[in-house]
């Protein structure tokens, strides 16, 4: 992975893969990230997508997420239906990217095993994109909960609500797709939470 420092001005190389909404988070934040980071482009099967995205973030359109792990990108930030995220993954990490997975990792145990496993035997880095843990109100509450200061957790209730909508794909509703509806889509941020807030 290259940074820059001053050693090493070359930029982080980014692919966005999937140009839907979350695709549109991610080219959004790594723009404003400024010379340290560059988007080399942007990939989906709507190519009208792709190239509309691009030009906000002064990226390649692709069509095939394949032709863009090409470039060599240091990083891989997959987009994509949960169904899809094996193929990308792999992919990714055959091509030499560590991948940034949207969450949840995958939609079947066995797609999330494989991800992980062929990530580690390519020797590239992989994350989830369980972003509520760097919100300023769960850091807080990691913090009193860590040092003690609101004694010790015995019981934990984590609220989520969907609204559904016309902001949210059809896929998302098919379990074949997306492993389970509104708790793999949204609701999987309140298991991390819990998860990650009692160290459990």
């Amino acid at each position: 992975m290259t940074l820059t420092t001053s050693r090493n001005p070359s930029p982080l190389t980014v692919a966005i893969v999937g140009a839907g909404q979350v695709g549109e988070q991610h080219a959004g934040a790594f723009s404003r990230l400024g010379a340290d980071v560059r988007i080399l482009g942007v990939a989906d099967i709507d190519l009208r997508r792709a190239t509309e995205l691009a030009a906000t973030c002064g990226a390649r359109a692709f069509h095939r997420y394949q032709d863009l792990l090409q470039l060599g990108p240091d990083i891989a930030v997959i987009c994509l239906p949960h169904h899809l995220h094996l193929a990308a993954a792999v992919d990714a990490a055959q091509a030499g990217s560590h991948v940034l997975m949207e969450k949840p990792l995958a939609h079947t145990m066995q797609d999330a095993r494989a991800i992980v496993e062929t990530c580690h035997s390519q020797g590239v880095l992989l994350t989830v994109g369980f972003v509520h843990r760097y919100r300023t109100e769960f850091l807080r509450a990691k913090e009193l909960i860590a040092t003690g200061k609101i004694g010790t957790p015995a019981i934990a209730v984590d609220n989520f609500c969907s609204q559904g909508g016309r902001h949210v794909s059809g896929w998302v509703w098919r379990k074949s797709e997306a492993g389970g509806g509104p708790l793999m889509y949204g609701a999987i941020h309140a298991l991390d939470r819990l998860r990650w807030l009692l160290d459990s």
